[in-house]
C-alpha cells in the first residue's frame, strides 16, 4: 500500500450554469482531493472555457490540472494556449489527442498534432519562457496485454517529457493487475506515476451511459448489475468506488486515482472517505 496515494477529481463542466456553480463544485471537491482536472472538451460540443476555469480556480487557491486537447487546433493555437496556461501559473497539464470533429485530413488550416508532438511542444515552450517543473500528463489505455507486449508508446511519451499518466475510465481491477506489471517491468512507473480514472456512479443508467459512450471505458457487467439491484444507487456507487480505490492502492505501480461523477459532486468526497485510503 502507498502512503502517498494521490486523489484528484474532474469538474463536471456539463453541470455548470454560472461561475458560482463552478466555484461551489470546486470547493466541494477540494475538501478531499489534491488537484482538480479541468476538461478542454476533448469531445465535440460546447463546454466551459478551460483556461478561464483554471484562472478562476487559481484565484481561489485551488490547484487546477488543465487538460489541453489537440482537437480542432492548429500549432499556433496550441502554442498560445500553452503560453497562456504558463502565464496564469498553471503547474499541471494533461495532454490528450481529442476525438475527431469531422476535420478533413486535407485541411490546410488544421494540423492534426499527435500527443507526443504536443508533449514536445509544451516542453519547448516551457524552455523558451525559462520556466520549468511543469507536470505534464498523458493518457494510457488499460487492456489485457499479450505476453510479449511492451509499452513502447508510453515510453516514447515519457522520453518526450510526460511525467504522469492517467488511464481511461477503469473499474476493472483484474485487467489492471495484468496491465500494471508490464509498466512496472518496463520502468514506465519510474518516470511517470500512474493515475487510474474512476467514476462514482449515481445510478445504473449513468453506468450504462458511460460504458456505451465514453471511449475505452472498462465497466464490468457485475458493476452495472450491482447498481441495477441497489436499493440506494448513490450509496452503492460510493461503496463500489471506495472498494476499488482500496484495491487499486494494493496494486504495484498505481499511484492514485482521478475521480469523476455525473451525479452530485458530494459523492466524490464521500467515496474518498469511505475508501479508508486517505489518512488526513
Amino acid at each position: 500500500m502507498y502512503d502517498n496515494f494521490s486523489f484528484s477529481a474532474d469538474l463536471n463542466l456539463a453541470a455548470l450554469g454560472s461561475v458560482e456553480d463552478l466555484l461551489g463544485q470546486a470547493r466541494i471537491l477540494s475538501r478531499s482531493v489534491d488537484g482538480i482536472h479541468v476538461s478542454d472538451g476533448a469531445n465535440d460540443g460546447v463546454h466551459f472555457p478551460a483556461l478561464a476555469t483554471a484562472q478562476l480556480l487559481l484565484q481561489n487557491d485551488i490547484d487546477p490540472i488543465l487538460q489541453i486537447s489537440c482537437r480542432d487546433k492548429n500549432r499556433p493555437t496550441l502554442e498560445i494556449e500553452i503560453q497562456g496556461a504558463l502565464a496564469l501559473g498553471v503547474t499541471s497539464v494533461l495532454l490528450v489527442r481529442g476525438e475527431s470533429a469531422g476535420i478533413s485530413d486535407t485541411s490546410d488550416r488544421i494540423v492534426k498534432v499527435s500527443t507526443t508532438e504536443l508533449i514536445q511542444m509544451v516542453r519547448r515552450v516551457e524552455a523558451e519562457l525559462q520556466q520549468s517543473n511543469l507536470s505534464v500528463g498523458t493518457i494510457a489505455t488499460v487492456f489485457k496485454p499479450a505476453a510479449d507486449w511492451h509499452p513502447a508508446a508510453l515510453l516514447k511519451k515519457t522520453r518526450a517529457g510526460a511525467n504522469f499518466i492517467r488511464t481511461q475510465l477503469c473499474f476493472d481491477a483484474d485487467k489492471l493487475k495484468l496491465y500494471m506489471p508490464k509498466l512496472v517491468r518496463s520502468k514506465v512507473t519510474w518516470k511517470a506515476p500512474i493515475i487510474v480514472n474512476l467514476a462514482v456512479l449515481p445510478s445504473a443508467k449513468a453506468a450504462k451511459w458511460l460504458s456505451e459512450n465514453l471511449r475505452g471505458s472498462l465497466i464490468p457487467e457485475t458493476v452495472i448489475k450491482r447498481m441495477e439491484h441497489a436499493v440506494d444507487p448513490e450509496t452503492e456507487g460510493v461503496q463500489i468506488a471506495a472498494e476499488l480505490m482500496a484495491e487499486f492502492n494494493t496494486i504495484p505501480g498505481i499511484s492514485g486515482v482521478c475521480l469523476m461523477t455525473p451525479g452530485p459532486p458530494e459523492l466524490i468526497p464521500a467515496a474518498v472517505n469511505a475508501s479508508g485510503v486517505r489518512q488526513d
